[in-house]
């Protein structure tokens, strides 16, 4: 069994495949967090490094005929892997986990986009059920997502891979579904870290960077319905645990490694603590 994946993914496919008693073998980029090399190696599978993450696709074919194994290809399935319209999949366990609040029906639904299959489950749901609910999606840096979804055109690349892991990629996915998604909204990585950095701090347990992209994102609309006076609520997803990135977004020399300053980003989320308005 073979993936092509920046970690987390790979992290719950090693799992399963250890317990099916296939063989996994993750071709992930070089830059990816050792803790999320551990955690796969951990449960049985291996990790196929390559310095370029353009080549993850074409590497893990050429493995998938080397070995006859499987290439799983999660960038072009993860939008049709499970039915959209209900069974438990994310979208309904959101609305389903809001009925006790406030505003039951979100105003928007923020997520960030890997292979595009969680906005594209989500934006599907909202349309089938009829719901009042916008779908957004938080694009970091060096991402083809917001520039594909921006001109309707699935031909977008960029030359440089997205700092944030889990989100944003270099080519739209197959998966990426634009037509279901209502807004984007770029967001800088040291807004992304700043905001992983706020949001552990409040909740008290470590978020990772996708998190921080995701909360920078919802943060950016909640001032957009502040200004225009409208009420409700707004979801996002905590997309994995900070544990992974002690050396690199918790890492201050990493950052300055990286000529990552965010002193300015992390003022605006203390001003939005202290007043409620995000001047993002």
């Amino acid at each position: 069994m073979i993936e092509a994946s920046s970690g987390s993914t790979a992290v719950s496919e090693a799992f399963f495949a250890r317990l099916i008693g296939l063989p996994f073998v993750a071709v992930m980029p070089a830059s990816t967090s050792p803790e999320k090399i551990a955690l796969i190696e951990f449960y049985g599978g291996r990790c196929h490094l390559v310095d370029d993450p353009a080549t993850m696709y074409d590497e893990a074919r050429r493995l998938e005929a080397e070995c006859g194994g499987h290439y799983m290809d999660q960038f072009t399935y993860a939008e049709r892997a499970t039915d959209w319209r209900g069974n438990n999949n994310i979208a309904e366990s959101i609305f389903e986990q809001m009925q006790a609040e406030p505003h039951p029906c979100p105003s928007w639904v923020v997520v960030g986009a890997g292979t595009g299959g969680t906005s594209a489950t989500i934006g599907r749901f909202v349309r089938y059920r009829r719901f009042n609910t916008r779908v957004a999606v938080a694009d970091p840096e060096n991402s083809a997502f917001y520039g594909g979804w921006d001109t309707d055109s699935s031909d977008v690349v960029t030359d440089t891979p997205s700092r944030i892991e889990g989100i944003g990629r270099m080519r739209v996915e197959p998966s990426f579904v634009g037509g279901v998604i209502d807004d984007m909204v770029r967001v800088p990585d040291a807004a992304s870290i700043a905001a992983m950095r706020w949001v552990s701090r409040i909740l008290g347990r470590p978020v990772g960077g996708s998190t921080g992209t995701n909360v920078w994102g919802s943060l950016t609309l909640i001032e957009q319905m502040r200004a225009n006076g409208e009420s409700g609520s707004v979801v996002t997803l905590l997309c994995d645990g900070g544990d992974r990135y002690l050396d690199t977004y918790f890492n201050d020399e990493w950052l300055v490694s990286k000529g990552l300053d965010i002193t300015p980003y992390s003022e605006k989320l203390e001003e939005f603590g202290r007043t409620g308005v995000f001047a993002g």
